[in-house]
C-alpha cells in the first residue's frame, strides 16, 4: 500500500470513530428527552386530572345549599332556633 492510500484510511477510520460516538451521543440525548417527555406527560394527566376535580368542587359549591351543608359540617355552624347534636364514639381499648 502506498502512504497516501494509508494516510486516507487513517483519516476515514478518525472520521468514522467521530461520527460514531457524535451518534451514539445522539443517542442518549434521544433516550433522555424521551423520558423526560413521559415525565411530562404523566404531570400533566395529573394536572388535568386536580383541575377537573377543582373544577368539580367549584360547581358544586356555585349551589347555595351544597356550600351552605359544606360549612355547616365543618364549622359545626347552626342557624337560629336549632339544635346540635354532636355524637362522640365511644373509644376502644
Amino acid at each position: 500500500m502506498s502512504s497516501r492510500r494509508i494516510v486516507t484510511f487513517a483519516v476515514l477510520c478518525v472520521v468514522l470513530v467521530l461520527v460514531g460516538a457524535e451518534l451514539f451521543s445522539l443517542f442518549l440525548d434521544s433516550k433522555k428527552l424521551s423520558k423526560e417527555n413521559i415525565e411530562i406527560t404523566q404531570k400533566i394527566q395529573a394536572l388535568e386530572q386536580e383541575s377537573q376535580k377543582v373544577q368539580g368542587n367549584q360547581n358544586y359549591y356555585r349551589n347555595p345549599d351544597n356550600l351552605e351543608k359544606s360549612l355547616r359540617e365543618k364549622f359545626n355552624y347552626k342557624r337560629p332556633g336549632e339544635i346540635m347534636i354532636i355524637v362522640v364514639p365511644e373509644k376502644q381499648p
